[in-house]
């Protein structure tokens, strides 16, 4: 099927609205940002939005969907051959740093969406497991493996970043805390786990 020219301008307004609405997310907030705020910024009328998008649900959901889509696309490429915990996880937190402040902006208000936008979520912390626990396996003790357990191992790690993303207040002022305190972060989780920092 031929893709017509305004097939092409369909989908680079769609495109627009993303760029824009994921930008606003970032710096105001999934909760403070409107559809009003979304189609003056892209140089829409308010109408046109709800051309390419039903709700804005939907357009939240899509940013979350492209989010994911692209972290887990720079956490595969970051990470690559990588074989050590150390090396996973800082390649890792260099990918998500290039996405902080949406991240964050998730942490936030994520447990007040709906079920179908917090799998989005989830799908990224599914990426960095399906890295991450070979390795942890490898490189841990069998039994303190099997005792911590694939979840432990994980929520550990989520917990670990989120806390320092959440309060990244206290560790920097205006740059990312993953780019300052990511060697940090790391290290402080392998040593939990009891593994070589």
């Amino acid at each position: 099927m031929k893709v017509t020219k305004r097939d092409q301008q369909k989908a680079q307004t769609r495109q627009r609205i993303l760029d824009v609405a994921y930008s606003r997310f970032s710096s105001n907030g999934i909760e403070k940002t409107n559809t009003a705020d979304i189609a003056k910024e892209a140089k829409l009328s308010h109408g046109a939005i709800f051309v390419h998008f039903k709700t804005r649900q939907d357009i939240v959901l899509n940013v979350i969907d492209r989010f994911g889509v692209e972290l887990r696309e720079q956490i595969t490429q970051s990470i690559g051959r990588s074989h050590t915990p150390k090396s996973v996880l800082l390649s890792f937190t260099k990918a998500l740093a290039s996405f902080e402040d949406f991240y964050v902006e998730l942490l936030i208000v994520m447990p007040k969406m709906p079920d179908s936008l917090q799998g989005s979520f989830l799908m990224v912390q599914n990426a960095l497991a399906y890295q991450l626990l070979p390795v942890v396996k490898a490189k841990l003790d069998p039994s303190r493996y099997e005792k911590l357990g694939e979840d432990g191992i994980m929520n550990s790690w989520f917990a670990q970043l989120h806390y320092f993303l959440s309060n990244r207040h206290l560790y920097v002022s205006e740059s990312s805390v993953l780019e300052k305190s990511g060697t940090k972060i790391v290290n402080d989780y392998l040593t939990l786990l009891g593994l070589e920092t």
